[in-house]
């Protein structure tokens, strides 16, 4: 490899910036050595395990995140469900107009529910990448 594509090669790794700096610096006083590969692929190794710990702690995060918030929403709704239930039960089964209004009342706080859990879905995924973020 010649020296300007083994430079931006160590340019455009995910090394940090203190890493980058390194690599050039050593690469430039002692040349493409094997010691030099061998510390570079260290580096490179150890890196790429870093992130995957990230990535595998982000995944973990949110899948108990939304293990919780589908638990949650669950629970909401059924309460949702079961006073509908009791509503109707106390309207006189010929007031067709009293349900149909309950019915209504009953979807529309089930799509604000479901808008406001999915705001809170984007909340926990949302923090859980940015943590992954150097």
């Amino acid at each position: 490899m010649e020296e300007k594509t083994i430079i931006d090669f160590i340019n455009t790794s995910f090394l940090t910036d203190d890493e980058k700096r390194t690599f050039i610096d050593l690469f430039e006083k002692e040349g493409a050595t094997d010691s030099f590969y061998q510390a570079l692929d260290a580096a490179l190794a150890r890196e790429v395990e870093n992130r995957t710990t990230k990535a595998l702690t982000a995944t973990a995060t949110i899948s108990t995140g939304f293990d919780e918030l589908s638990l949650e929403l669950k629970q909401k709704k059924k309460a949702l469900a079961d006073a509908l239930r009791l509503k109707i039960k106390a309207i006189p089964p010929t007031d067709l107009t009293s349900k149909d209004n309950l019915w209504d009342e009953y979807y529309l706080a089930i799509e604000d529910l479901n808008k406001k859990y999915l705001g809170k879905a984007q909340t926990v995924s949302s923090q859980a990448i940015l943590q992954t973020v150097d």
